[in-house]
């Protein structure tokens, strides 16, 4: 059988990031350029490698943050002076007191770029970070549930995790998978909660998935590592996400009701510095709170949901508001009917100032808010 062994961390760079730790911890001045330079192009290998093995580098440098360059070669010079920051700047303190009672911390350094770009990630690709999050909730149950079965790798489920819908010596070699044709057909039905559902919502769809996921169960599929199902659901979730916010005609954009919700979005971005991270999260939060006890039939509740969940991936990541797309192709993506949006919208606007003015709305009463729109 094919060895999925994964090279270690500190292949090739053993002792780079030790010792310039060191040299750091010395005395309070500079560190050698040598020294500087050895441990700037290990930490080049290794954002490199983690770059590769999370398959970032085969969509555009947007997705870690870095725009206005598709090349990756260039964009890996920024994205390097920034993981830097992240891991000698911001954590050096933590670092050395590590050192103090270690003798190696290349592991604690590898760690820190993956967290690095986990975050970055996180901000920028919020489409992905979720699909890999709902993909991997999904596996995990079904191997919880005895359907799958872990053969190498975290058990936890990454990328590199290899699954088998069966036992090690019924297994004899890896056959091809036709992951990209059926993720195809499951997000036809998934979507658009996929995207959009929140709480108990997300949970429903992480279940829907198991159960197209558990369908394969019989098919002679072998094993195959975690990337194959998660890499087609990112692909074609983006190219989906892609096509809804593609400009259409200057006639078709023409939406005045869309330009009003630029205050609602700038409301809905996150701001990731550590004093706004908190009021962020009240406010969603709170949101979220008042549309749970809405009023009205299932179907507006289901409406609002849908839209507030698409809102709040619209919103991430982005620096500036453009109109948001058609009512058309939003209809249309998010299945509910264009003549329902403006209201929608008018109603997520006013739940959200009322957030804002105060957080905690919703906290003091447990049934539905009376005589309130959802």
């Amino acid at each position: 059988m094919r060895s999925w062994r994964e090279p270690p961390a500190n292949e090739g760079q053993a002792g780079v990031f030790t010792r310039y730790l060191q040299s750091l911890d010395a005395s309070e001045e500079l560190p050698s350029e040598g020294a500087f330079l050895a441990a700037w192009q290990a930490l080049r290998l290794v954002l490199a490698r983690e770059l590769r093995r999370r398959n970032l580098r085969e969509g555009p440098p947007s997705l870690v943050g870095i725009y206005g360059t598709s090349d990756w070669n260039e964009a890996l010079a920024e994205l390097l002076a920034d993981c830097y920051s992240f891991v000698f700047v911001d954590r050096l303190d933590a670092l050395l007191a590590q050192l103090a009672v270690k003798e190696s911390i290349e592991g604690l350094v590898v760690l820190n770029v993956r967290h690095f770009l986990f975050e970055r990630q996180r901000e920028h690709d919020p489409l992905g970070y979720r699909v890999f999050e709902i993909v991997r909730s999904a596996l995990a149950e079904a191997v919880q549930r005895g359907v799958l079965t872990v053969l190498a790798g975290d058990p936890r489920i990454k990328n590199e995790t290899l699954l088998a819908f069966g036992t090690p010596w019924e297994l004899e070699e890896i056959a091809p998978a036709r992951f990209p044709e059926w993720v195809r057909a499951w997000n036809d039905e998934l979507l658009p909660e996929l995207i959009t559902a929140l709480g108990r919502g997300r949970q429903a769809v992480e279940e829907r998935l198991r159960g197209h996921i558990e369908s394969l169960r019989g098919l002679g599929l072998g094993p195959f590592p975690a990337r194959d199902l998660i890499e087609p659901m990112k692909a074609d979730i983006r190219s989906r996400w892609a096509a809804l916010l593609e400009r259409e005609t200057p006639e078709a954009e023409a939406e005045p009701e869309s330009a009003e919700l630029a205050a609602t979005l700038a409301a809905l971005r996150p701001d990731w510095r550590l004093e706004q991270r908190e009021g962020f999260r009240a406010l969603i939060n709170c949101v979220s709170r008042l549309l749970e006890r809405a009023g009205g039939s299932p179907a507006a509740r289901r409406q609002l949901a849908v839209l507030w969940g698409f809102l709040l991936t619209y919103a991430q990541g982005r620096t500036h508001f453009e109109a948001l797309p058609s009512k058309r192709k939003l209809a249309e993506m998010l299945k509910i009917p264009r003549g329902e949006l403006t209201g929608l919208f008018e109603q997520i606007g006013t739940l959200v100032e009322r957030c804002q003015e105060d957080p905690r709305a919703g906290l003091e009463r447990s049934g539905p808010v009376e005589g309130q729109a959802p």
